[in-house]
């Protein structure tokens, strides 16, 4: 049975705007890859004199200060280029796809979509396989094993250790069903449909609990914990105390959330664990509120 003209033309609506958004993106990203390099050539800022000035200040040992001005001007580089240069390219593809046919839609949509997505595999393999940084001047055992970026988040798990079935089994098949989802769900008995639906809620609901439980702890005992810890927490205990930020030289690296949670902690009280636990539970709401949104945009 051939497909009615507003079912085609809803199929091409589909395709038009999955070869603009794919596209797009990877035209932003190429911009700002140019545009970074340029600034990694040509801007060389002086290190030296920081950590110098803060080995005299503090009683940490010098080789603590990792000054990263390079990194935080690609930061800034990629918050402004990445949307803009996506707004602009994303405007651009649609207004030419308007031009193209049914016919030239069907056949440009598999090939930029398989584009797509090795860009994703191979930018995700590359960004593994980069080595540890800290590996040469390892902090702790788990740095000195891990030879890749791959090793350090997995080297300890069923993915690490069994890559065959991930890769030729379960990934696969994870994915045939996602792409099959809407003809097998078609097929299914309406109690049946209703039980996997329920699975499906479940296993999403199982996720968003399991983040929340692993983030609440009372105190971090190893290294890493520790030292990745008290960036998230020295601003918390300090606003808290009184000192407000942006005053008197008082930053704080990941912005202005200590006075937005101060008055939670005026309630509860500030620990280590009552600490934790309202992150937990922010990340849990993100999570939760995530799953809704994609519940509600995808079809």
């Amino acid at each position: 049975m051939s497909d009615s003209p507003d079912h085609s033309a809803r199929r091409d609506a589909y395709k038009k705007e999955g070869i603009a958004w794919c596209l797009s993106l990877i035209a932003a990203i190429a911009t700002f890859i140019g545009l970074a390099f340029l600034v990694d050539r040509t801007y060389h800022p002086d290190t030296a004199s920081a950590i110098e000035r803060a080995s005299e200040l503090s009683i940490i040992h010098s080789s603590a200060f990792h000054p990263e001005p390079k990194e935080k001007a690609l930061f800034l580089l990629g918050v402004v280029t990445i949307p803009l240069a996506f707004t602009g390219f994303y405007l651009l593809f649609r207004k030419v796809l308007t031009t193209f046919s049914s016919v030239t839609l069907r056949r440009l949509f598999a090939p930029i979509l398989i584009v797509s997505l090795l860009t994703v595999v191979v930018a995700g393999y590359a960004g593994l396989m980069a080595a540890n940084p800290f590996h040469l001047d390892a902090p702790n055992s788990h740095d000195e094993v891990a030879l890749s970026n791959l090793q350090f988040y997995f080297i300890d798990t069923f993915l690490y250790v069994h890559p065959a079935l991930y890769t030729f089994l379960f990934f696969p098949l994870a994915a045939l069903l996602l792409w099959y989802r809407e003809p097998l769900w078609q097929r299914l008995p309406p109690l049946a449909e209703r039980v996997a639906g329920w699975l499906c809620y479940g296993w999403c609901g199982g996720l968003v609990v399991l983040v929340l439980t692993i983030h609440v702890f009372r105190f971090p005992y190893t290294y890493p914990n520790k030292y990745d810890f008290s960036a998230v927490y020295y601003s918390m205990v300090q606003v808290f105390g009184g000192a407000p930020l942006l005053v008197d030289g008082f930053t704080n690296t990941y912005g202005l959330y200590p006075h937005f949670l101060v008055p939670i902690f005026k309630l509860t009280g500030l620990s280590v664990l009552t600490f934790s636990g309202v992150m937990a539970v922010l990340d849990a709401i993100c999570f939760g509120l995530l799953f809704l949104t994609l519940r509600r945009q995808l079809r």
